[in-house]
């Protein structure tokens, strides 16, 4: 039974809330409805990167705000 989390709409969810350029966000979505449960998967680890990767860098740039007051 595949993973319900790597659903098209899910990841589809995922995808759109990261805010990615439009070029990007389309290329993923196009992409999406052709990958197998592997492949979802990887698209999966690889966007938490991105979002975890986002959220750093969103604090750090509140934390220099923070400072330079």
């Amino acid at each position: 039974m595949a993973n319900l989390i790597l659903n098209n709409d899910n990841l589809k969810d995922f995808v759109t809330n990261l805010k990615l350029n439009p070029e990007q966000e389309s290329f993923l979505l196009d992409e999406l409805p052709g990958l197998d449960e592997k492949e979802r998967s990887e698209l999966l680890t690889m966007l938490k990167d991105v979002y975890i990767l986002n959220e750093e860098k969103n604090q750090a740039i509140e934390k220099i705000k923070n400072n330079w007051k």
